[in-house]
This record gives structure tokens, C-alpha cells and sequence, in this order.
């Protein structure tokens, strides 16, 4: 699973720096390889450099001159596509479109493969009013997948119903949201303002403890998720029934510092870099590659009993909801739900399809948070139920409880070679391995 050398020094297949592969390692050493910057690009983002030769003199469509990013594109090594978004934001630095291109052809274009966001708009208090979603389906060819109205309770920040005026197409699964037949209201909350159900996941009930976290979960017709925290919010375990067969299968997953225990065997254990895991007698290196905002965008690992070094590599939309169409999945073991998007673990239990952050629990397919801001009294200005301020380009929701400009994050290391117009920083590059290929921040503002 390592290189090792003859005085017998075991030596981890990759290096990584900031979640971003900066060397290959073999047994005579390390190896740095430069590439083609034009062709191979592991992650950019545009601010006020429309044409950045981002690959064949391609630029992005509009500059920001306010600090917003106005788009991004990546490459994953998984099918070394090229893909991009162009960001449209409001005059509260809100988005509004994301325009998804593919490389193809020598041109961008979003045929055939269409993930783009379209139609954002909010309310006085920044609830979302309406969200547009484009997908790939399994035939090749893009449609249109949500086409959401969000209606609220009267004078209340509280979400009553989202219909979806897209096509209903019962045998695609693309993880988007489905209304299904619902009709009237499908949101309920308790006391505290807290989600209490949720007809279009056939939630029953969420019960919730005294510091607004979940206790339990009940899926109609699927089962239960029960949740046991700490006095300070931290969750230690997590316990899954399975009321589709008798007798009743129930999973226990335990977390003890970075272990995760699956029925009281050891899973895996975080590392700064990504994981490690069992395998057999021993323990392999998993790595997280990362975008600026922390989303994991592939899982590479040390493991030489593996067809590939990659495990998975993944794509979101704007708020989180997968694009399951061109990304990579493992099974098992391999499957890496515990730290994806913003670093947060994603249950995909029953079809509930959230991410859990420490101090509430997210909905990627309506971009909203299923519990009230603890610190909402500091953001009276906002929705409480806002994911981000709805500023989701460039900042970071901190554990669900307040958004932060993930471009202040931005950190110069050794090795990172930078390049200055007047004394102002304009581009950040640094050389990756072989998986993804090339990172360039352009910050000119």
C-alpha cells in the first residue's frame, strides 16, 4: 500500500498540501510533475480576469469587480472533462444564475451535458422564491429536473410547500427534490421553529433535544434514525432501523474522536488530509482533494489492491446537491460519506438526503437549513433559515451558524508560485500530481 524503501522507511503514495496533491512519491523519492497549464486544470476561479486562457483561449463570461467569484472550472482525472460555471449575483452579492458549460469541441457549450442553476430569487429577508435546476438524465441528453416555487407561512419565515412545475420522471434518481403528489402544506414545525415533517421525503416526525438537534427521525414506510449527542452538540452516535424487513436491521455507527465505528468496528479515522482505513492486517491512506470552499472533489488512495487510485470524484450544484450524472461513486468501505460537501457528513439514509453540520442539519435540494439560526439574533437582517446568506460561491457556512468569505481563507505556502500586478496579488498557481492536474486562484480585485 506504500512505497518502501530499503532501509525499510514506508512512505505514502502521495503528498498532499491544503487537501491539493503537490507530489507523487516513489521509493528513489518524490516526484513533481509540471503540465500543459492550457490543457490540464485541476480547479480555477475567475474574479475580474475574463480571459484567463483558461483552456484554449476560453474565458469566462463576465468579470466581478466587487470581490465575487465570477465563475470557476475543474477537471477531474475520473474522464478529463473540463467543466465550468459563470456566475450571475444580485446587488446583495446573492446568486442568481450559474451557468454550467462542458468543454467540448474546442467551444464550452452546455449540450448535452446541462447542470446549470437559473432564476434565483429571494424575498425581503432573504428566503429563496424561486430556484430553477437543469441534470443530466441517463439517456445522454439534459432537461430541465426542478422547477421550484417556494411558498411560506403568512408574516413567518417557515416553508409550507415547494411545488415543482418539471417533469415528474419517476425512474430517474438524480437526487434532486421530488414533490411527488403532495398537495397543501408538506412543511410542519415545532415550538421552537424547528422542521417537525416533511411530506416530500416522507418524513413523519423529527423530534428534537434541547439544543435543537435531532433525537429522531421517522421515515414513512422506510424506518428510523436515532441520534445521541453530547452536552456540547457533539454527535456520538447514530443508530439506523430498517423497518422494510422482519425482523427490523439495525446499524449502530459510533464516533469516538476521528473513529467511525460501524456495529463496533472500526471504519475509518480522520486525518488532516483526507482518512485512514483497514485493510486487513493493515491501514491505508485515503485523500481528500478539495475545492476553495472545502468540498471534497475526489477521494485518491494509497491502496495498491484497487483497480485505480481513484475512488470518487464529485460535483455539486451551487447548494450542495450532487450531479450524480458525471461524478464517480465507491461502494462500501470505499464510499466516502463522511466529509464531502463543506467538509460536512452527508446522510443518505432513507432517502432523507441531508448534510449535517454540527448545529443544524442542511437540504441541498432546497438550498435551506431545516433549523433556525442559534446566532440569528446577530443576523436580523437575514432568514434564519438562509444557508449562507445565500452568498454560496464564495463563502463557507461555518457549522451552521454563520457564513464566512472563503477568500480570506486563501493561505500562500512554500511552493506555491505567485505572480503580483503594482503589489497586488493577481494569481496563485501550484503544481499538482497526475489526478488533478493544475490550481490557479486569480484574486485581481
Amino acid at each position: 500500500m506504500y512505497a518502501t524503501s530499503q532501509s525499510g522507511q514506508v512512505t505514502p503514495r502521495f503528498t498532499l498540501k491544503h487537501g491539493r496533491i503537490v507530489s507523487q512519491n516513489t521509493v528513489g523519492g518524490s516526484v513533481t510533475v509540471q503540465w500543459d497549464s492550457s490543457y490540464n486544470i485541476g480547479f480555477d476561479l475567475g474574479n475580474d480576469a475574463v480571459n484567463n486562457v483558461l483552456i484554449g483561449n476560453q474565458s469566462y463570461a463576465a468579470s466581478q469587480y466587487n470581490g465575487n467569484i465570477s465563475g470557476m472550472a475543474w477537471k477531474s482525472a475520473h474522464d478529463n472533462k473540463v467543466r465550468k460555471y459563470d456566475f450571475v449575483d444580485d446587488a446583495a452579492d446573492r446568486l442568481n444564475t450559474a451557468n454550467f458549460n462542458q468543454y467540448v469541441s474546442q467551444v464550452f457549450t452546455s449540450s448535452p451535458v446541462n447542470y446549470s442553476v437559473s432564476g434565483l430569487g429571494y424575498d425581503a429577508n432573504g428566503n429563496i422564491l424561486e430556484m430553477n435546476q437543469d441534470g443530466l438524465k441517463a439517456g445522454g441528453t439534459s432537461a430541465i429536473i426542478d422547477q421550484l416555487t417556494y411558498n411560506y407561512q403568512p408574516g413567518s419565515n417557515k416553508l409550507s410547500s415547494v411545488p415543482d412545475a418539471a417533469p415528474v420522471d419517476s425512474a430517474e434518481h438524480l437526487g434532486d427534490f421530488q414533490n411527488g403528489v403532495n398537495t397543501g402544506d408538506d412543511y410542519t414545525y415545532d415550538a421552537n421553529g424547528n422542521m417537525a415533517s416533511d411530506a416530500t421525503k416522507k418524513i413523519t416526525a423529527i423530534i428534537y433535544n434541547s439544543l435543537n438537534l435531532p433525537e429522531v427521525i421517522r421515515v414513512g414506510g422506510k424506518g428510523s434514525i436515532y441520534y445521541s449527542y453530547d452536552a456540547t452538540g457533539n454527535k456520538l452516535r447514530k443508530r439506523t432501523v430498517d423497518s422494510t424487513s422482519l425482523p427490523a436491521k439495525t446499524v449502530v455507527t459510533t464516533y469516538i474522536n476521528n473513529g467511525v465505528y460501524l456495529n463496533d468496528t472500526l471504519q475509518l479515522f480522520g486525518t488532516t488530509e483526507g482518512r485512514v482505513r483497514p485493510v486487513g492486517t493493515i491501514f491505508v491512506n485515503d485523500y481528500f482533494l478539495k475545492d476553495h470552499l472545502g468540498n471534497t472533489r475526489m477521494v485518491i488512495t494509497d491502496d495498491y489492491s484497487v483497480s485505480s487510485p481513484i475512488l470518487e470524484a464529485s460535483s455539486y450544484y451551487p447548494f450542495g446537491l450532487m450531479q450524480k450524472g458525471i461524478g464517480m461513486t465507491a461502494s462500501g468501505s470505499l464510499h466516502n460519506y463522511k466529509n464531502t460537501f463543506l467538509k460536512q457528513e452527508r446522510n443518505e439514509d432513507f432517502g432523507v438526503d441531508i448534510y449535517e453540520f454540527k448545529y443544524r442539519m442542511d437540504d441541498p435540494q432546497i438550498g435551506r437549513f431545516w433549523q433556525i439560526d442559534p446566532l440569528a439574533d446577530d443576523y436580523t437582517y437575514n432568514s434564519p433559515y438562509a444557508f449562507s446568506k445565500n452568498k454560496i460561491i464564495g463563502d463557507i457556512e461555518l457549522e451552521g451558524l454563520e457564513a464566512k468569505d472563503a477568500k480570506k481563507g486563501i493561505a500562500i505556502t512554500t511552493g506555491v508560485t505567485t505572480a503580483t500586478t503594482s503589489g497586488r496579488l493577481i494569481q496563485v498557481s501550484e503544481a499538482f500530481g497526475p489526478l488533478v492536474l493544475f490550481l490557479e486562484f486569480r484574486l485581481r480585485q
